[in-house]
């Protein structure tokens, strides 16, 4: 059973696919890949929650010149404060800390005395606490812990204005596989969506130091047709014209699920 302190610092190196290049243009022979769970937890959570994150020193700054990837740059660093609490971000201008990976991916990664934060364009954060917040009560503890946690690190409304909370669809005790380790899944109140509507639940994983949080977002077309198919009635052609022929499934599955390229290459180390 490996301690939440090692999960949190635990690397991988993989040589990127022969397509990958880095921002502004040049190849790239190596990515580095960082992973803040062990391996048999990662097998336990959704895959948003369990990718891997692009090491810092594979990452590069915005490339000057790049306007779309500017103006994506700027939007992430405008959002940062919407989703994080302001006593885990840098003081500052927020878009310094935003860096580019290989593949073209706009990432905020900043480091505080409370945390090191890294968010993705999809709103996936990975929070790794300087000191971990001490656990007890045993799975019961280790759920409240999560929903604390989540409190504690996200600015975004985990509640409606009436106060009905977000309710939990699906939670896994994993204190077994690591210390203090939980994984859930919340749903918004009903009747809304998180961050403004765009994401329909909430996944989160904690452990005292390593909080990870994905969203899954709302896909009205994939979510109509699966009603029709659930009520027994066959998919109607027009539906999935509308559909772009499983073009929002694929999208979704794609925007799941990014191409790190194909690993031929593995070590353990320290980021």
């Amino acid at each position: 059973m490996a301690g939440a302190g090692a999960a949190a610092g635990k690397a991988a190196a993989a040589a990127a696919s022969p397509g990958a290049r880095e921002a502004g243009g040049r190849a790239s022979a190596e990515v580095r890949f960082v992973e803040y769970v062990d391996p048999d937890v990662r097998r336990a959570l959704t895959p948003r929650l369990a990718r891997p994150w692009v090491a810092e020193e594979s990452l590069r700054p915005v490339p000057p010149g790049d306007r779309a990837l500017w103006a994506r740059a700027r939007a992430l660093a405008d959002a940062v404060p919407a989703l994080l609490r302001a006593e885990l971000l840098p003081e500052g201008d927020l878009l310094a800390h935003v860096r580019v990976d290989p593949f073209g991916r706009a990432q905020f990664v900043a480091s505080t005395a409370a945390a090191k934060v890294r968010v993705a364009e999809d709103f996936a954060a990975a929070i790794v606490r300087r000191r971990p917040v001490p656990i007890e009560g045993g799975a019961v503890g280790r759920g409240a812990a999560l929903r604390q946690g989540l409190r504690a690190a996200l600015a975004i409304p985990l509640a409606s204005a009436d106060r009905k909370p977000m309710s939990l669809r699906k939670s896994v005790d994993l204190g077994d596989l690591e210390r203090d380790a939980v994984f859930a899944i919340f749903d918004p109140p009903y009747g809304q969506g998180f961050v403004g509507g765009r994401f329909e639940s909430l996944q989160a994983f904690g452990n005292g130091k390593v909080l990870l949080v994905a969203f899954e977002p709302i896909v009205y077309v994939a979510r109509a047709l699966g009603a029709i198919e659930g009520a027994g009635a066959a998919r109607p052609a027009e539906a999935a014209s509308e559909a772009g022929g499983g073009a929002s499934e694929a999208a979704a599955a794609a925007y799941a699920h990014p191409k790190w390229g194909a690993p031929e290459t593995v070590r353990k180390g320290v980021s």
